[in-house]
């Protein structure tokens, strides 16, 4: 699940809250979780992640496993993000100063994914970030989740994955909630 709307009036990435919206729009997804048997929820460390994932783990009455694998992608500021982001998306390894590059991120998101996928059983939620997830989303779907996608996610984003015994990805689903 991606991370529902950012109060973008915070600078600091990590301590970024959700707007009065974004906190609705968590509330709103209690509904969805309810009847969906989830074992074990996973998050990003980052604020406006745990705010999202707060009140259907309250209401389901599961600890939240923090992983700052799942944190957001570090970058800096861009005269031309749309250009800027195209170019990453063209070669995972290009990168500017003081950034990751997406390779270094959809590594980092694998390996966490993995690690978790092997500590749990059942269904489980993991909420992250649009760059981090779609990182995930591409490796996981060889490819055809693709930047055009990555721009299409929304705040709050809720996706399916169904796997199979080698934990191969059988398809992934995004879902209307």
């Amino acid at each position: 699940m991606r991370h529902s709307i950012r109060d973008d009036k915070i600078k600091d990435d990590y301590s970024a809250p959700l707007t009065i919206e974004g906190k609705q729009l968590a509330h709103d997804l209690v509904g969805y979780f309810v009847d969906k048997n989830i074992k074990a929820i996973y998050s990003s460390p980052y604020q406006r992640a745990l705010q999202t994932i707060e009140p259907t783990a309250t209401t389901l009455g599961i600890e939240i496993n923090l992983n700052a694998a799942l944190r957001e992608r570090q970058t800096n500021d861009q005269i031309d993000w749309q250009n800027h982001l195209e170019k990453l998306w063209q070669n995972f390894y290009f990168k500017t100063a003081g950034e990751e590059s997406l390779a270094t991120v959809q590594q980092r998101m694998k390996t966490a994914f993995y690690q978790i996928i092997d500590e749990s059983s059942g269904e489980i939620i993991i909420t992250s970030h649009g760059t981090a997830l779609s990182l995930l989303f591409h490796y996981l779907t060889s490819g055809y989740f693709n930047f055009i996608d990555w721009q299409k996610m929304e705040m709050p984003d809720v996706y399916i994955g169904l796997f199979d015994e080698n934990n191969q990805c059988i398809s992934l689903t995004k879902e209307a909630y």
